[in-house]
């Protein structure tokens, strides 16, 4: 996909994610965010989504991600993927 092209979905998704605030939405986002290295994006909308369902270790693993590669926050990190093994046990 072109530059042209992304900037044109981003533009389209980011006011609906305003109006459309359920948690599929959100997830999907995050996700896509995710998956083009948008890191802030993808860590504000996995946020909401924990709010949501604390217990999402998937959302948990690739906000992790998001927060070591925008902030190099390396414990805060490593701190959720902890909470999110100890869900898993």
């Amino acid at each position: 996909q072109d530059g042209a092209s992304e900037k044109r979905y981003q533009e389209y998704l980011k006011p609906m994610l305003n109006t459309v605030a359920g948690p599929q939405i959100e997830r999907i986002a995050a996700d896509y965010f995710f998956s083009r290295m948008m890191w802030r994006e993808s860590e504000l909308l996995y946020q909401k989504c924990l709010k949501r369902n604390p217990k999402d270790t998937a959302a948990m693993n690739n906000l992790a991600l998001a927060i070591a590669e925008s902030q190099q926050d390396y414990t805060k990190a490593y701190s959720i993927l902890d909470s999110a093994l100890q869900i898993m046990q």
